[in-house]
């Protein structure tokens, strides 16, 4: 049997004493009085003594490490909740939160179930086209989309080709400024563009920058294979300009190309019906306000 006077002990490890949780065990090393487990032995090909953590010691190494890395998860999601532009209004809307009519129901289970299976989404670069009224939910459910897919580690954006012009158009002598946000918007995992419809395109030359604009952002997405959710109050067949002579009474004066890139970017166009969620709302907020109001 080894015993402690045998051993050689490592120069660079400290003295080999034995603490107050510890006992010398029958070859002469020290053991947990917790575990009954060994906290030093012949670690190497030199024969000589090393400290290392007792069972009990790792389990709760283990656990602390789980800790810490659930606190840089949650980080993490924090940053890019703030990265991603869903704003404080949106920044908590969830499917569990979801007031669910039965007509709204089945573009919800699509949308929860897009979540799901993100990874086969993202790596087919399938996106999703949902129109509907206005104040049906839309926003609201492409932010609980959004918020899902955080939670799952999936970079998102959350904005709108409104937002955008606006951002470039402030930063219009920065080239670099620009092409750090085009970047963003072609390399994120799922891009989210709300609104669609609503830029006041004219159907002539006075709106070539804007028309140029959405077609490259749409066409990054498309070159990179990434996937886009668009909501609108429009059908895909009403983002077209119209066709002359054609009775068409909206439209959002898109070009032919870039509808056609998002046509093949969102094979699922899906309609979403139901109440007006914002007065639904409202009501509530309005109830709750009284309820303050009370004392």
């Amino acid at each position: 049997m080894i015993g402690i006077k045998d051993i050689k002990i490592d120069e660079k490890e400290e003295k080999l004493e034995i603490r107050e949780d510890e006992y010398i065990g029958e070859n002469g090393l020290p053991y947990c009085k917790k575990c009954h487990t060994p906290r030093a032995g012949a670690i190497g090909t030199d024969g000589k003594i090393r400290r290392f953590l007792c069972e009990c010691q790792a389990k709760e190494q283990e656990e602390q490490n789980r800790i810490e890395k659930l606190r840089k998860e949650k980080e993490y999601i924090r940053e890019i909740i703030r990265q991603s532009a869903l704003g404080k209004n949106f920044a908590d809307c969830l499917f569990e939160n979801m007031v669910v009519s039965d007509t709204a129901r089945p573009v919800i289970d699509k949308c929860k179930s897009y979540c799901k299976h993100a990874d086969e989404m993202l790596k087919n670069g399938y996106g999703i086209y949902i129109y509907g009224d206005a104040g049906v939910g839309k926003t609201y459910l492409t932010a609980c989309m959004g918020n899902e897919l955080v939670r799952l580690n999936y970079r998102v954006y959350f904005t709108s080709f409104n937002e955008i012009t606006r951002n470039l158009k402030k930063n219009f002598d920065d080239n670099r400024a620009k092409e750090d946000l085009l970047c963003l918007l072609e390399n994120v995992s799922f891009l989210f563009l709300d609104d669609m419809g609503t830029e006041n395109i004219k159907n002539d030359d006075s709106s070539a920058w804007l028309q140029t604009t959405i077609y490259e952002i749409i066409n990054r997405r498309y070159t990179a294979k990434k996937p886009i959710i668009c909501t609108s109050n429009l059908k895909r067949s009403e983002l077209q300009k119209p066709i002359p002579g054609s009775n068409q009474s909206r439209t959002a004066n898109y070009e032919e190309r870039t509808v056609q890139r998002l046509i093949d970017m969102c094979p699922m166009c899906v309609e979403l019906k139901g109440e007006n969620m914002r007065l639904l709302h409202a009501k509530k907020a309005k109830d709750d306000m009284e309820e303050i109001l009370k004392d």
